[in-house]
């Protein structure tokens, strides 16, 4: 009891401030790690035994040298859909940075609720575009008919949207704990 005490004492808003961090930091790793992973959606081996895997920002293909940009295939076009949840995947990493630094921050300087709450409501707004990011699978490599062993691999999610349903609990969950940070009173 005394140790919590004396390991709360340099945290000015208490536990739900370390709290927030923790969620936050996971949500942002699992979030960027998701973006980039090979396999947001499970990998798939057609007749032929070529192999599939798709990613927002990288994929592998038959003929490719593993896990590649997508730009470095010519013959896959990036449709709106998939270019929006690749949009939503850089706001949510090059933003959350930001939020997750300041939410650090509040575990040694004592902010306003005010500023505590818009961190909240970014939270709030990095889960909604995390699970924008599933518009790819509307993108046109998932459902048009001359892609046809894309129609399948898009069925079935891998392990980076697994991620990205954790990333959206989490930042959610992160959001939920910032209500619950006290306004601080210096003693």
């Amino acid at each position: 009891s005394d140790l919590c005490l004396f390991f709360l004492r340099g945290f000015p808003h208490g536990i739900f401030s370390v709290i927030a961090i923790i969620l936050s930091a996971a949500a942002l790793v699992m979030s960027t790690l998701a973006a980039w992973n090979c396999e947001f959606f499970e990998k798939y081996e057609d007749e032929d035994g070529n192999l599939y895997r798709m990613g927002l920002f990288r994929g592998e293909f038959p003929g490719s040298d593993g896990c590649e940009k997508w730009e470095d295939n010519p013959d896959v076009n990036l449709d709106n859909n998939w270019q929006g949840a690749r949009a939503f995947a850089i706001i949510t990493s090059g933003i959350g940075i930001f939020a997750v630094i300041a939410i650090i921050l509040s575990s040694t300087f004592a902010f306003k609720k005010g500023f505590l709450l818009f961190i909240a409501f970014w939270f709030i707004v990095f889960a909604l575009f995390d699970s924008l990011t599933f518009n790819v699978v509307d993108a046109d490599v998932c459902d048009s008919v001359q892609n046809a062993d894309f129609f399948e691999i898009c069925d079935d999610i891998g392990p980076g949207a697994k991620m990205t349903i954790a990333a959206v609990i989490f930042w959610f969950f992160a959001a939920i704990s910032i209500l619950f940070i006290p306004r601080y009173v210096p003693e």
